[in-house]
């Protein structure tokens, strides 16, 4: 009911073939340090070990193992601290441009999909009872709840300030599909949120910038993003804004449907 498995740079359990054994690997060449872990069946690491061995002059050979248990326990703690949003638990800024550099990274190598990245922002309305800011941690609980319900399995949302949020969606039909989980979100986060002595309603604006094309840098395209929220904050009726940038690749996007 176990698996042996080892984990990638973010934690992800990935199983380790018949070859990638230690003992399989053993038999062949000399190895050090390989850390693994046994899964039990309900898919959670059982044991954390470390194997090191090598070929015996028989053709046999021979492993010596260490529990590392502990020391991983906290390294995968340290980690979550680096990369999640304490209050949230939402992935936070840092873990956000790795996955969105990954992204940019990744679409050089091939046709790129069209795709958004979205930022949230999240006022008190004006005329409620508080005027807190930041928001207090139990409405940013609410509101990372509503986001994480309302994403699509493949799409990263993440907590990026105090009272703003981000979401990356990676696969998108047209600049329309953006638009249209931007009013979703909207209409979710904007329901009233109850406190113990009082019902909090939010302001929600949303910037959308879409890509991956024409961003060099991970941090160009949130910047983008920004731009277009602090428009929408300012001018926009419907609580959302495309940036400059997208509304041209919309243009360019409608040229091709006509074509």
């Amino acid at each position: 009911g176990s698996e042996m498995c080892i984990r990638d740079r973010d934690y992800q359990l990935t199983p380790l073939s018949v070859e990638q054994l230690p003992l399989q690997r053993a038999r062949s060449a000399a190895f050090q340090n390989l850390e693994f872990a046994v899964e039990g069946i309900d898919c959670t690491p059982r044991l954390w070990l470390s194997a090191s061995g090598g070929p015996l002059p028989d053709g046999g050979a021979v492993i010596s193992l260490r529990d590392i248990s502990q020391r991983k326990r906290w390294d995968i703690l340290r980690l979550r601290q680096k990369l999640y949003d304490t209050v949230t638990q939402l992935p936070n800024r840092s873990l956000l441009m790795d996955r969105v550099g990954f992204t940019l990274t990744r679409v050089q190598q091939r046709h790129p999909q069209l795709m958004a990245l979205l930022l949230i922002g999240c006022r008190p309305h004006s005329g409620t009872v508080t005027g807190a800011t930041p928001l207090p941690d139990p409405i940013l609980s609410v509101l990372g709840q509503r986001l994480t319900d309302s994403i699509r399995p493949e799409d990263m949302v993440a907590r990026v300030g105090a009272d703003t949020f981000a979401l990356l969606l990676e696969k998108i039909a047209t600049c329309s599909a953006a638009i249209d989980i931007a009013e979703r979100l909207q209409a979710s986060l904007s329901a009233p949120v109850s406190l113990a002595d009082s019902t909090i309603i939010l302001d929600v604006t949303v910037g959308i910038a879409l890509g991956p094309l024409g961003y060099p840098q991970p941090e160009d395209w949130l910047q983008d993003a920004a731009l277009a929220m602090a428009q929408a904050q300012q001018t926009a009726e419907q609580g959302w804004w495309v940036s400059e940038h997208s509304l041209q690749i919309k243009h360019d996007q409608r040229l091709q449907l006509e074509m």
